[in-house]
């Protein structure tokens, strides 16, 4: 298979990943909606809370892209989002941390709201990885594995399909954890899931220079650490909670 990084549909041309990414951002959008009409949180908090994610999680993946990939930098280049170049954990911790500073002070509870965002960004960014799966935006390592597949003729870990089926794990437990057993940590263990299936796909991923290896791998090491240490804190309170009620 081929990348498929543009095509042409009714005579304009279309960015393979832009177009996936345009329709994540919507799908995101409208589920985080119908997200905060079923828990009943104000739509006004909502809107807050997704321009914020969304400009701030840009600007942190193209940033850390550019930061690793220096060579692929150009001031106008920075504002074509929609041609690729991202880094997940670069968008993710930015979009974060404005995040919790917005609710830090507008006063309202960080932990439930992180749990609001839990499927809409899970949804958005399986439909985002199916656009780097066009493009083959990853590169796997070499492997005689059945399901490998064909890069430059060599044989290679299908490393998008395995970002795939990891989120769609994490989707269907977070639905499992939020639905079903209505669980206030949700944010945590998806997070520490999420580490832990970077980290193993980590080690079937061909990366351009050591930096670029070394900064995923410690982002996740430190993304697991963080998730066990307040799920650890979250645990310890509610029993604390539940001993008092009792």
């Amino acid at each position: 298979m081929k990348p498929i990084i543009s095509f042409h549909l009714l005579g304009i041309t279309f960015q393979t990943w832009g177009l996936f990414f345009a329709i994540a951002a919507l799908a995101g959008f409208l589920m985080l909606i119908k997200e905060a009409k079923r828990k009943k949180v104000s739509l006004d908090l909502a809107y807050n809370l997704y321009f914020i994610g969304f400009f701030a999680g840009i600007i942190g993946a193209r940033t850390f892209y550019f930061l690793i990939h220096p060579q692929y930098f150009s001031a106008t280049g920075f504002l074509y989002f929609w041609q690729g170049g991202y880094i997940l954990f670069g968008g993710a911790l930015l979009a974060l941390i404005f995040i919790i500073l917005y609710l830090y002070f507008k006063k309202e509870p960080i932990l439930n709201t992180l749990n609001l965002l839990v499927i809409p960004g899970l949804i958005s960014l399986i439909i985002v990885r199916f656009g780097s799966v066009l493009i083959q935006d990853n590169i796997g390592q070499i492997t005689i594995l059945p399901w490998a597949i064909n890069f430059l003729g060599e044989t290679r870990h299908p490393i998008d399909l395995y970002f795939i089926l990891l989120d769609i794990l994490l989707l269907g437990l977070a639905f499992f954890l939020d639905r079903i057993k209505k669980n206030r940590s949700l944010f945590f263990w998806i997070m520490l899931f999420l580490s832990v299936g970077r980290l193993i796909i980590h080690s079937c991923m061909t990366f351009i220079s050591a930096w670029d290896a070394n900064l995923d791998i410690i982002f996740w090491s430190l993304a697991l650490i963080i998730s066990l240490v307040l799920l650890g804190y979250n645990y310890k309170e509610t029993k604390e909670l539940n001993s008092q009620k009792a």
